[in-house]
């Protein structure tokens, strides 16, 4: 917690729930705490198992032939797209940024898909705007991970 950023994180599915009552419950005890935003993130690892499907797993997603005339061997390190126009009609935008994970998961040919759901609050429930986004949020993530997971395969 610092003035301006409070953040909670598990990555453990057991606790998602009881994480979202502790942070309702904080903020429903200090309703004057001033929030003007706040995104849920997700993140999904996928282990592609070898180097071939790692690197046909970036190629599919910015083909890398557009590169070849300045770069001799080009590789997909972090793609990040920003969708800013929201489908729900909230005030807000989606961050969906694939990349390498920090961490050495299972093999050195995993990637990372993180979903970033950002609302701004219009003159503040937060409380309210949270509880209600919640469920949805972890359906539009898993809608657009699986979706770019089952792209590749094909």
């Amino acid at each position: 917690i610092t003035r301006d950023r409070f953040v909670i994180i598990t990555t453990q599915e057991p606790f998602f729930e009881p994480v979202r009552d502790l942070v309702l419950e904080i903020f429903k005890i200090l309703k004057e705490t001033p929030v003007s935003s706040f995104g849920i993130n997700h993140s999904k690892y996928f282990d592609l198992r070898d180097k071939e499907r790692h690197f046909q797993f970036g190629n599919k997603l910015a083909p890398l032939n557009n590169w070849s005339d300045n770069l001799n061997d080009p590789r997909l390190q972090t793609l990040e797209i920003l969708e800013t126009k929201r489908k729900d009609g909230k005030n807000g935008m989606y961050r969906i940024r694939i990349q390498p994970p920090d961490i050495k998961l299972s093999t050195n040919f995993g990637v990372l898909i993180n979903f970033n759901d950002h609302l701004d609050i219009p003159k503040g429930d937060f409380v309210k705007l949270f509880s209600e986004n919640w469920k949805p949020s972890f359906s539009r993530a898993n809608e657009i991970t699986e979706l770019i997971w089952e792209k590749q395969k094909n």
